[in-house]
């Protein structure tokens, strides 16, 4: 069965010039060449031309598909095409996650500013196994496991939580309620129970993880999200005045 060059670029979303290209560049030939110039395709022609296009979602060049039609088998090629989608699929993992974060950014602030934008659209793998080795530097390889799990980077759906806790902290602070006032020991009082949650109940890692988030040189190593000083004092004397009166 043979089919025809409009009938090829129909089945294969490509265009008929492209195909004439394929033929001058001897890249996929048609079977059949008639006397008035019409093209006729193979199945095999047409199995050739699949064999390109997958070749051509790696961002090959066309001389070095040529090479390849001829060096590598369907199953190989597949093999290729499949590690391409999974690095397309952690590529686009991490673009939804930087979203959300900026998206969290924009709740905390009410506005989003340049220099917060750039790390994130610019973060490379390079960059995320420097900040993972500078867990590494205070954390054992089990814990930096647990928190690349667990951890809120704002960044997930069920970090909402974080989000609001750190936004009544900020309204706090804009209205003049200190950390021993009531909203501070609620605030205190769900912070507790979150973390709990979070690091699943290992006061060690809760422990590392606060010490971290306590210096700003840290967590920007570490590629934690920027809370400001005053949130973060605020937090604690919160804790420590709950903890307190807990003792009392």
């Amino acid at each position: 069965m043979y089919f025809s060059s409009g009938e090829v670029a129909k089945q294969l979303s490509v265009s008929v010039r492209t195909l004439r290209y394929y033929d001058e560049i001897q890249l996929v030939q048609p079977s059949i060449r008639e006397l008035n110039g019409k093209r006729l395709y193979s199945e095999e022609d047409l199995f050739q031309l699949q064999k390109v296009s997958l070749l051509k979602s790696l961002s090959l060049p066309l001389h070095e598909i040529k090479q390849m039609l001829t060096d590598l088998s369907i199953a190989e090629i597949l093999t290729m095409h499949v590690q391409n989608l999974e690095q397309q699929s952690v590529a686009l993992q991490t673009s939804i996650q930087h979203t959300h974060t900026l998206k969290h950014i924009l709740e905390l602030e009410g506005q989003l500013k340049w220099d917060k934008l750039l790390p994130l659209s610019l973060k490379t793998e390079e960059q995320r196994e420097k900040q993972r080795e500078a867990w590494l530097d205070v954390m054992n390889e089990g814990q930096v496991e647990q928190l690349e799990e667990d951890l809120p980077k704002l960044s997930e759906k069920e970090t909402k939580k974080w989000v609001n806790l750190i936004r009544r902290v900020q309204w706090c602070l804009n209205q003049g309620y200190g950390p021993t006032s009531e909203l501070g020991e609620l605030i205190a009082d769900d912070l507790l129970l979150l973390s709990e949650e979070t690091f699943g109940g290992d006061a060690e890692l809760m422990g590392q993880f606060w010490d971290i988030r306590k210096s700003p040189d840290q967590s920007e190593r570490v590629g934690l999200y920027p809370v400001s000083a005053d949130v973060i004092q605020f937090i604690e004397a919160a804790i420590d005045w709950l903890e307190g009166k807990g003792e009392c």
